[in-house]
Parts: C-alpha cells; sequence; structure tokens
C-alpha cells in the first residue's frame, strides 16, 4: 500500500467533548503506556517494550482483543511516543511495526482543550 493511500484511509479527526475537568481527563489518559486503562473495548494489553515510560522515543507494544472469528489474529501494533507535552495535554505517536500493515506509518495525536469550567474536548 502506498503512502498516499494510507494517508487517504488515516486522514481525519474525531472528537468528544467530555463532562469532566480537563486535568483529571489528562491524568486518565495522559500515560502512554496505560493507554488499555481507557481502551478497554479494543486492548487486550499495553506494555512497554522499549525505553523509559512516558520519555520520548519509548515503545509500546498494543495488542487488540481477540476477534469473533477465531481465524483472526488480533492486531499488534508497536508505537513509539514521539510527543508528549503535559502543559498543552498532548501526545504524538508513530505506529512503527503491526501484524496489519494498513496501521504502518500512521502518526497518532490525542490533544485535550479546555472548553469551560467542566467540559473538555478530546481530539
Amino acid at each position: 500500500m502506498s503512502r498516499e493511500e494510507i494517508d487517504l484511509i488515516w486522514n481525519g479527526a474525531c472528537e468528544w467533548t467530555l463532562k469532566a475537568p480537563i486535568e483529571k481527563v489528562w491524568d486518565f489518559i495522559g500515560d502512554f503506556i496505560l493507554v488499555r486503562n481507557w481502551a478497554t473495548t479494543l486492548l487486550e494489553s499495553c506494555t512497554l517494550v522499549e525505553g523509559v515510560p512516558q520519555e520520548i522515543g519509548c515503545v509500546r507494544l498494543c495488542i487488540g482483543k481477540p476477534s469473533a472469528d477465531e481465524n483472526r489474529t488480533p492486531l499488534k501494533v508497536f508505537e513509539k511516543l514521539l510527543e508528549l507535552d503535559n502543559s498543552n495535554h498532548v501526545i504524538s505517536y508513530e505506529v512503527t511495526k503491526s501484524n496489519n500493515p494498513i496501521f504502518l506509518g500512521v502518526f497518532p495525536t490525542i490533544q485535550l482543550f479546555h472548553l469551560s469550567d467542566s467540559p473538555s474536548m478530546l481530539a
């Protein structure tokens, strides 16, 4: 699959408004290795495989939940932390290896925005 084809598939954004202060949301999702704690419906496990937790360059291995189709292998992705900005509530990482090539070279970013006294936006 070409870089252009991958960009067409993965170009986009999602947004959620959460009824919680930004600091509480960040405490919950701001740990790069503990993504399993909030992505429970997607991930079976997520473990540090290289580097120091929360330091730029560390690598996590995320393994997806088993599929109802017993013949399908669960998704495995290695993700390298590129940015972790606690002040601006940003995490960026790169998918460096995967057993599904459609995920290779993807650069997700998660950012929180303060909307008012309570709600936060996850983008």
